[in-house]
């Protein structure tokens, strides 16, 4: 019976030895990868600067001093390196002419949009400022705001309404 016992007592310690292997410590890390693209935004636009009755001196000429303002967004963002912001204006003109009367308003516009141009005086159609940056975020609490000041006239302005534009594109980077 011992025989049995010992050749049992053997048999378990085979299966134990067997079925619980010595594992050294051991990890394995997996990375992760992803791409967020360059990419611009501007949200909260279709703003109006509105002067309603420009005001004419007794010469007839538009006087200076006039400015309104108004935010150009609510928020602008690029996200990439060497973003662009093209800024293009066009002076207040009407339809109509008269031989010596103006028909444009010409007006100097600042924003911080376009710090490098600080402000500039929009005299021409289709004028234009072009601005890199970085990585930026211009929200309603920077002020991304557009200041038109008009600009005294040289001749008797015609009557009639007058518009003009500002128009700012912006141009992810890499």
């Amino acid at each position: 019976m011992l025989k049995y016992a010992l050749a049992a007592s053997a048999a378990v310690s085979a299966i134990v030895a067997l079925s619980a292997p010595s594992y050294a410590d051991d990890s394995a890390t997996v990375q992760i990868n992803g791409k967020v693209n360059a990419a611009c935004n501007i949200s909260g636009v279709n703003q109006t600067i509105q002067f309603n009755a420009i005001t004419i001196g007794n010469d007839g000429k538009v006087s200076s001093g006039q400015t309104k303002s108004a935010n150009l967004a609510d928020t602008v963002w690029c996200n990439g390196g060497n973003n662009s912001i093209k800024i293009t204006a066009s002076p207040l003109s009407t339809g109509g002419s008269s031989s010596g009367f103006a028909n444009t308003i010409n007006y100097t516009l600042s924003t911080p949009l376009a710090p490098s141009a600080g402000s500039w005086d929009v005299t021409a159609a289709n004028q234009t400022i072009t601005t890199n940056y970085g990585a930026f975020v211009f929200d309603s609490s920077l002020n991304p705001v557009g200041t038109v000041a008009l600009d005294a006239g040289t001749l008797p302005q015609l009557a009639g309404d007058y518009s003009g534009t500002v128009t700012v594109d912006i141009t992810p980077g890499a």
